[in-house]
């Protein structure tokens, strides 16, 4: 419906309380609100109901007739000066014009001599609990048509349950914020969970959630993996702080890959040092899934060398150690948590790396038995560890 040069008075007539009235509307806030179903559902029936091309939910403001919802009309809004609902609104009954061609009062309006056109017009109005009319739910033909007493009864049953919509009004916008209010919970909690799992292995976060603590736990066979980067401070000092931080995450978020990948579990990084276990479930494999992720690191970074020497760039090496034993595992902290494992196995590995040798993976016995024949063993003989004596260790390649 376009919007049409006015034929008629700028002024039209005003209910008794029009600040009154006007008040209740707001008071609504459903003005200048999106679409929605459950009034579109209304009009449309009330459409197929009466076969008219066009059908509408109205509310009257203070200048303007806005349509909440709308069949056959394309404007949003009209001027309320050319709005036949700002006369159904004076009444508390449908206003009927069976022909608005036979009507001296609208046979002039802008709607009849122009766009839409409308030759059959029925309105009810809608009123709000303290019985002030806010608005109407209208109907248009483009023909004269009669309309029987039933129509008029079926309209105001319509009307009815617009203006039921309409009460309903603050609670559907209440679930919908508290719709959303979930939705964004729900998403926090998504965020919460992965940030846990990311900190915690999967069956210490579920405990963690389930409980809201973590007991200690003693675990006999678990393997764990030191790694640390060979004149990583000689290399470090040709880098910019930036350059060395964004070089440490490029590596550590490649082992964040691999050990995912093989379902090892990432306990933290110390320096330019990563540690990782696998074993706390007493996975069968648990030597083998270590045993490929070590491989793969050393690979990145050995690919990763021969990068930065296409560029002319020298690179740092890493050193692998792997033990397997017995480990206490455990959560500490209570606002920042922090999964750990202590125990002789630990140290042990740790001695492994730092006796380790660029490119190489150092293993001790108990790992070694643990892997049978299906790797290359390089015996090292006995070397000694600060604080342990001497330990037989050994080099493991594919």
């Amino acid at each position: 419906m376009q919007q049409t040069e006015k034929v008629i008075s700028s002024t039209y007539p005003l209910p008794e309380n029009e600040e009154g009235r006007l008040r209740a509307l707001k008071a609504l806030r459903i003005l200048d609100t999106p679409p929605e179903e459950r009034f579109d559902r209304i009009v449309q029936l009330a459409a197929k109901l009466f076969a008219v091309p066009i059908a509408y939910v109205a509310l009257l403001d203070g200048d303007r007739q806005w349509f909440k919802s709308r069949e056959g009309i394309c404007d949003e809004q009209t001027d309320r000066s050319i709005s036949f609902c700002t006369y159904t609104i004076l009444q508390n009954e449908p206003m009927i014009i069976l022909d608005t061609h036979e009507s001296e009062q609208f046979r002039t309006n802008p709607m009849v001599t122009g766009d839409p056109f409308a030759r059959f017009y029925a309105g009810a109005p809608i009123a709000v609990e303290d019985g002030h009319n806010i608005g109407t739910l209208c109907l248009m033909d483009l023909k004269p048509r009669a309309f029987s007493e039933t129509d008029t009864e079926v309209l105001k049953e319509l009307a009815a349950l617009v203006r039921h919509q309409f009460e309903l009004h603050d609670l559907v916008e209440l679930q919908s914020k508290l719709l959303e209010s979930q939705k964004e919970l729900a998403e926090e909690k998504r965020k919460s969970d992965a940030l846990l799992h990311n900190i915690l292995p999967d069956h210490v976060a579920a405990e963690l959630k389930a409980n809201g603590v973590v007991q200690a736990s003693q675990h006999e066979n678990v393997c764990v993996v030191f790694t640390d980067f060979s004149s990583f401070t000689s290399h470090a000092a040709d880098l910019t702080p930036r350059e060395l931080v964004h070089e440490l995450d490029f590596c550590f978020s490649e082992f964040d890959r691999i050990t995912e990948k093989h379902n090892v579990d990432k306990l933290k990084t110390i320096g330019d040092g990563y540690m990782c276990i696998c074993g706390l479930d007493d996975e069968p494999n648990a030597h083998i899934a270590v045993l490929k992720a070590a491989f793969e690191m050393r690979d990145f970074v050995a690919k990763r060398q021969k990068e930065k020497a296409a560029d002319g760039k020298s690179y740092w090496n890493v050193r692998i150690g792997i033990h397997a034993g017995p480990i206490v595992a455990g959560v500490v902290g209570s606002r920042k948590f922090a999964f750990d494992v202590w125990g002789d196995t630990v140290n042990i590995a740790a001695r492994m790396e730092a006796g380790s040798e660029p490119g190489k993976i150092n293993a001790t016995q108990e790992f070694v038995a643990l892997l049978g024949g299906a790797y290359k063993i390089t015996p090292r003989g006995k070397i000694a560890v600060k604080g342990r004596g001497e330990i037989e260790q050994f080099f493991i390649e594919p």
